[in-house]
């Protein structure tokens, strides 16, 4: 992945499942968008993969105005509560590699 590239990402995750937000190695990512259908809902949470701190409960796409930076070792998790499978997804571009 070269400096500046797009990052982006749609998965299927199932009730009570993440979506995970996290680059390897040392780089950073500079996410800008997270995509949920309009009406489910979901839970973004910032981690250090042992702390969760919920941000934000949603039920529709988070468009950011300053991108969020995911890193391998504090990242970002996308949790689907709606009680039903779903499709996720997000995007930006890698800022470090």
């Amino acid at each position: 992945m070269a400096l500046g590239g797009v990052v982006s990402v749609h998965s299927t995750v199932v009730d009570d499942g993440y979506l995970t937000i996290q680059p390897s190695g040392t780089a950073e990512w500079g996410i800008q968008n997270i995509y949920i259908p309009a009406g489910v809902e979901c839970e973004i949470y910032r981690t250090d993969g042992t702390t969760d701190i919920l941000l934000f409960t949603i039920t529709d796409t988070l468009q950011f105005a300053q991108p969020i930076n995911p890193t391998n070792a504090i990242y970002f998790k996308v949790k689907n509560i709606s009680g039903a499978s779903t499709t996720l997804g997000y995007d930006g571009k890698i800022s470090t590699v």
